[in-house]
């Protein structure tokens, strides 16, 4: 476990602790006075997920002096302090991705070995390419592998640092202020944050929720049902005075082919262990509330002998818990990630407690309540939290796992057909490889049963299917801002955005935003006039893949 000071300067291997401190939400006033930057870089990268940071090593390696700015204590995201030790590259044909993806997992694959650990799980499917070690990994080693590089290329990292104001000056942002006061110029920025905080702040078009199948002539947009078809499951949705039950959304989605401003379903990706040496008890939630999980209670009367799915098993005795215990229920919130985007940060907060909650009362609740069968229970009883990982909250991931927020509107808007039927672009920056994966959306009441809208998925291959990603996914429409890369909130359409949203896509890009933005701050251009022909042959010398005929050796 690496413990953060409240700002961290990586420069090398030097740390300098300067001691600055979070500014609570209600501290932050609307609008704030001029300040004059107190520092300049060519290339301020604005959120530490694993996108931001291979963005921002890309470009620090292209001789660019780099800034990356994180709200929370410590860097990572997804793969450290959200808990994801199954990283999605499972169903991928790894022979299509390299660059700085490889190398970070190479890494964590040579921590393993180093200690006498070849990991490899036997309960996928058989048709999903293995490798050992390389796309599982505890939270805590995912952290030290990526501190280091950013200390090797020298990076400066500024945490517990949230954005308060971006400063525009002709479709150009010039500079932004920060919660520790400090006034941050550049040349050059990029959004990595899941959220598109930095991008909408600048004024950049985006949009939140799901487009109508009219819109870009999408099969999958608009409503969907669980796996392509409405299972209902018998389990009444009502009490006794015709009420829906807690988290049973609706009993009127409303026609299949409109769009909403609804997304899909966030949760917390919980490590668990099940090593008696190692394991936490769950703690107790702060408010247990028996009639939230009235429809499990049902659920568990209606199907007696049903099983949870085993969590993902990650290194030394772990697993990573995501939302789906079942295809009946989940441990995420039906409903409850659809304000989060444009939440300001004391609702953002509220939202995740609530997850955090709800996600606490659900263990509580599996291991006392008698509706649970007893097998459940004592499924249940082998896990606990890890005592050797996210040791400063409590063992309970500190970010929730945010599958879809904004997503900006720029020069080329990703689609379901840019992915089935034209996967060849002439600007590709990348390839990407998940299917089309789109998770619960809501829960809805039929009769006396209910069922789930917005799933939906392509079929799973042994690989996924490769496309081509255009750099104008990543680019703001000109006219709106010149200097700004999005590398994860990019421009996709809500289908599309279920195949991208994925880290190891992720990282692929975030990799050539950080090129990109080089390659503009060394030549005083506007990211737009970037010459692709420059930009691919620094990518191909990175060892990035951007053919579809292309796979590395």
């Amino acid at each position: 476990m690496h413990t953060y000071p409240p700002t961290v300067l990586l420069r090398g291997r030097m740390l300098a602790l300067l001691g600055l401190l979070l500014l609570s939400s209600a501290e932050v006033p609307s609008a704030v006075a001029s300040a004059k930057p107190t520092a300049s870089y060519d290339v301020l990268v604005y959120g530490a997920t694993p996108a931001g940071i291979a963005a921002s090593i890309a470009a620090r390696r292209q001789g660019a002096d780099v800034c990356l700015v994180e709200e929370l204590p410590r860097v990572g995201g997804m793969y450290t302090v959200g808990g994801m030790g199954l990283t999605d590259s499972f169903f991928m044909d790894r022979r299509m991705i390299d660059g700085l993806y490889e190398e970070i997992h190479a890494r964590i694959d040579l921590h393993y070995r180093s200690i006498g650990i070849r990991y490899r799980p036997d309960n996928f499917r058989d048709a999903f390419p293995r490798d050992e070690g390389r796309w599982y990994h505890e939270p805590k080693v995912a952290e030290k592998i990526l501190l280091a590089m950013l200390a090797e290329s020298g990076v400066t990292v500024h945490v517990r640092n949230r954005l308060k104001r971006v400063r525009s000056e002709r479709g150009r942002i010039v500079s932004v202020d920060l919660s520790d006061g400090r006034g941050v110029s550049a040349r050059q920025f990029i959004d990595a944050t899941y959220t598109g905080d930095l991008m909408a702040a600048a004024g950049v078009t985006y949009t939140v929720g799901r487009e109508s199948r009219a819109a870009y002539g999408e099969s999958l947009a608009g409503k969907q049902v669980i796996w392509g078809k409405r299972r209902i499951w018998n389990v009444d949705p009502r009490d006794s005075e015709g009420r829906l039950l807690p988290f049973v959304n609706t009993d009127d989605p409303g026609p299949d082919e409109q769009g909403d401003r609804k997304i899909q379903n966030y949760n917390f990706r919980v490590t668990l262990t099940d090593d008696p040496d190692n394991r936490v008890p769950f703690p107790k939630p702060d408010h247990y509330d028996p009639a939230q999980f009235e429809l499990f209670r049902r659920f568990f009367r209606s199907y007696p002998n049903a099983r949870l799915k085993t969590p993902y098993p990650l290194p030394n005795r772990k697993f990573d818990l995501n939302d789906s215990q079942s295809q009946a229920f989940t441990i995420a919130i039906p409903g409850g990630s659809w304000d989060y985007p444009e939440a300001d940060p004391e609702n953002r907060r509220r939202i995740e407690q609530e997850h955090r909650q709800f996600t606490l009362g659900y263990f509580h609740f599996v291991l006392t309540d008698p509706s649970v069968p007893t097998h459940v229970r004592e499924e249940m009883r082998r896990f606990g939290l890890p005592r050797d990982e996210h040791v400063d909250t409590g063992h309970f991931p500190a970010m929730i796992y945010i599958r879809e927020a904004r997503r900006m509107v720029g020069e080329h808007v990703l689609t379901q057909g840019d992915i089935e039927a034209h996967p060849s672009k002439p600007d590709s920056i990348g390839i990407g490889l998940a299917p089309i994966t789109i998770h619960n959306v809501q829960r809805v009441a039929l009769g006396a049963g209910y069922y789930h809208e917005g799933s939906a998925h392509t079929p799973y291959e042994p690989h996924g299917k490769p496309y081509q990603i255009p750099f104008r996914a990543l680019l703001p429409k000109r006219t709106e801002c010149e200097n700004l890369l999005v590398p994860v909130c990019l421009s996709a359409t809500h289908v599309a955005f279920s195949s991208v949203r994925v880290e190891p896509t992720w990282i692929v890009l975030g990799e050539s935003a950080g090129t990109a933005a080089a390659l503009a701050a060394k030549a005083g251009v506007a990211v737009h006039d970037v010459p692709y022909a420059d930009l691919r042959q620094t990518l191909l010398r990175a060892r990035q893949v951007l053919d579809l005929a292309q796979p590395r050796n």
